[in-house]
C-alpha cells in the first residue's frame, strides 16, 4: 500500500473542496450602501443655500472655525443634534418649507483686533 504524506493529502482535500464550490453564489448577501447624507457648510453664508430633503433624510451642517454662529433649531419640521464642535446633524421629520437663519460673527483670538460685523445667513429647506 503506497504511503501518502499528510501535506499532500491536505492539499488534495483543499483542492477538491475549492473545485466543488467553484461557480456557486456566495451564501451571504452584500450589505446595503450607507445612506447618503447631504453636507452644508456655514461660513459667511450657507453652501448650498437651498436643500431638498425627504422626511427621514439627514444633513450634516459643518460650521467654519473662523466664525461664531447661532445654530438654529428646526421647529417641528427638523431636529438638530450636536455631534462635535462645529458639526450638527439635522433630521427632517415633517413635509414643509423652512428657512434656517444663522447669525454670524467673526471668531478672533483673545487680545487681537477683531472686525465688528454681524451677518445673517439663510438656508432654505424643502421637505417632501
Amino acid at each position: 500500500m503506497p504511503m501518502i504524506r499528510a501535506s499532500t493529502l491536505t492539499a488534495a482535500v483543499i483542492l477538491a473542496a475549492a473545485s466543488a464550490c467553484a461557480g456557486q453564489a456566495p451564501t451571504s448577501q452584500p450589505s446595503p450602501a450607507p445612506p447618503t447624507v447631504a453636507v452644508v457648510h456655514l461660513a459667511a453664508s450657507y453652501t448650498p443655500s437651498k436643500l431638498q430633503l425627504k422626511a427621514g433624510q439627514q444633513f450634516l451642517l459643518i460650521v467654519s472655525a473662523r466664525i461664531q454662529a447661532s445654530i438654529p433649531g428646526g421647529g417641528g419640521l427638523l431636529t438638530a443634534r450636536r455631534l462635535a464642535a462645529g458639526r450638527y446633524l439635522y433630521t427632517a421629520h415633517t413635509p414643509g418649507i423652512i428657512t434656517l437663519p444663522a447669525t454670524i460673527r467673526p471668531r478672533c483670538p483673545p487680545g487681537t483686533a477683531c472686525p465688528q460685523w454681524v451677518s445673517v445667513a439663510l438656508l432654505r429647506l424643502a421637505i417632501t
